[in-house]
């Protein structure tokens, strides 16, 4: 072999096969810093929403919410996921960002899990992973915000049914892209090694 001049391509390693739980303490403290991410930026969204459409369509919220879910769930994994969820929750109710606010805890958790069963079934390595993943925690997370909608904003189903849809909809491919370009990018970094 010479010793001329060689390229070499830099080849992004996958993240490791999803498991569903991860109890190290980087993992932990993980969905803690991921929690205070999502307490600033959905403080933002969320008062957005209710600024346009007064709460009914959670569309910056929704979009946010699914980023940051599917991140902190792929990369912290289950409790990290959940304690992510719990803290915007919680801060959320407590600084009064939504009329919705009570279901957030409730939400965040359940799309958290329904992301996780998702996740650690497949590689995670594809558009299509990214995607499937963010429509289990989006249906499911949407559907309890469905809930939320009917008995405290007492909206009509028809409304309710329509601004899940399409906030789901909005979320998932959003979410489907915040997700699969920050998890690549942070098994590229090598920081999970």
């Amino acid at each position: 072999m010479s010793k001329g001049n060689t390229a070499t391509a830099t080849i992004a390693t996958p993240l490791p096969r999803a498991r569903f739980a991860r109890f190290d303490t980087k993992a932990i403290i993980g969905g803690v810093f991921f929690g205070i991410v999502m307490v600033l930026v959905l403080q933002i969204t969320d008062r957005a929403d209710v600024a346009l459409t007064g709460g009914s369509f959670l569309i910056f919220g929704g979009i946010s919410w699914a980023g940051i879910m599917g991140v902190s769930t792929l990369l912290c994994r289950q409790p990290g996921g959940v304690i992510a969820g719990l803290i915007q929750g919680v801060l959320a109710i407590v600084t009064g960002a939504s009329p919705l606010a009570p279901t957030f805890p409730i939400v965040n958790a359940a799309g958290s899990l329904a992301y996780s069963v998702v996740a650690s079934r497949l590689s995670m390595n594809s558009w299509i992973h990214h995607v499937l993943a963010q429509a289990a925690g989006n249906i499911v997370g949407n559907l309890l915000v469905a809930v939320g909608l009917f008995y405290i904003l007492h909206l009509p189903v028809e409304i309710i049914i329509l601004s899940s849809g399409v906030t789901a909809v909005v979320s998932i491919i959003g979410g489907t892209l915040l997700t699969k370009l920050v998890s690549d990018a942070v098994a590229k970094s090598g920081v999970l090694d």
